[in-house]
């Protein structure tokens, strides 16, 4: 595969697993998936910076910083599909049965 499908696949790939863009994830294999780890920190990071500036607009409009941070946590579940919605759920006391 040529250089730019592989970044393409790859690009591709990142954004379907990390958002819900409608984007079809094409090639996976492993060139793909390196590709898609790599900029992977990068689709995060646009990610956060998208979510972060919903917040300061709210609060620049005027919002309880209540209400902008209740919008900003469902405006992050919803654009990652809630793919870390889970963090802390490992992080209590454990129980073994």
């Amino acid at each position: 595969m040529p250089e730019s499908g592989r970044l393409a696949a790859g690009v591709r790939l990142a954004l379907t697993t990390l958002t819900v863009l409608p984007v079809r994830a094409g090639t996976v294999d492993r060139s793909a998936a390196a590709i898609a780890m790599a900029i992977a920190p990068g689709i995060g990071g646009l990610l956060g910076l998208a979510i972060g500036g919903l917040a300061i607009a709210m609060i620049a409009v005027g919002a309880t910083p209540l209400l902008a941070g209740a919008v900003t946590i469902a405006a992050g579940v919803l654009l990652t599909r809630g793919l870390h919605l889970d963090g802390r759920s490992g992080s209590g006391p454990r129980r073994d049965r």
